[in-house]
């Protein structure tokens, strides 16, 4: 079988998956190896065999089996790679995951096709999916901002909390996860998210 690297594996589960609704399936081998099977709605399936960090995989497009092997030696080499990601200047810890480091000692984490929620996003960051790369790009440099200041920025006025949430939102039906169209510049909701990360809010306009 012909061996590859990351990026032509990562291409291959991408030509299956990306974009779709997908469920996975993983069973464990008498052998101790782990068997997974990614199956989508249109009928494309992509198999990976984890044998402790060497994958063998193949796809309903692409029959071939190919391994990928992701050894601890070359994740050591990697760790001190200096590259940019989304035009910042950052560190490459694995192959896709890299490490912004802020001059007061904050870090900020960004990861690369990531399987979420049956989808595969094209990025992670602190906690967040993003396919969109202007949305990503704009968010990492508030976050950089936000990081290095401890000040979150709220360009409009301190709105009122919805009516239909109640009394200084008691009758909130979605409590400390603000994940509603309702939820969109609540007063409730950018506490909520201030302290989730540690950020003072300041309202710029009266």
């Amino acid at each position: 079988m012909r061996r590859v690297d990351f990026a032509e594996y990562q291409a291959t589960k991408n030509e299956i998956l990306f974009g779709k609704k997908f469920k996975e399936y993983t069973s464990l081998g008498e052998n101790g190896h782990i068997m997974k099977e990614y199956c989508t709605k249109d009928g494309q399936n992509f198999y990976e065999i984890n044998d402790n960090g060497r994958i063998e995989f193949w796809s309903t497009k692409q029959g071939e089996s190919k391994i990928y092997e992701e050894t601890t030696n070359k994740i050591k080499e990697i760790k001190e790679i200096k590259t940019e990601i989304l035009g910042v200047d950052c560190y490459q810890m694995t192959e896709n995951i890299f490490e912004i480091r802020l001059v007061n000692g904050q870090t900020i984490i960004v990861k690369k096709d990531i399987e979420y929620n049956g989808s595969i996003w094209n990025y992670q960051v602190n906690g967040y999916y993003f396919n969109n790369f202007k949305s990503v790009y704009e968010y990492v440099r508030t976050l950089i901002v936000e990081k290095l200041t401890g000040n979150r920025i709220i360009y409009h006025t301190k709105k009122q909390i919805p009516e239909i949430c109640g009394y200084e939102g008691k009758a909130c039906r979605h409590p400390e996860k603000c994940n509603t169209m309702l939820c969109l510049n609540c007063p409730i909701a950018e506490q909520f998210f201030a302290k989730h990360d540690n950020v003072k809010l300041i309202y710029v306009i009266s």
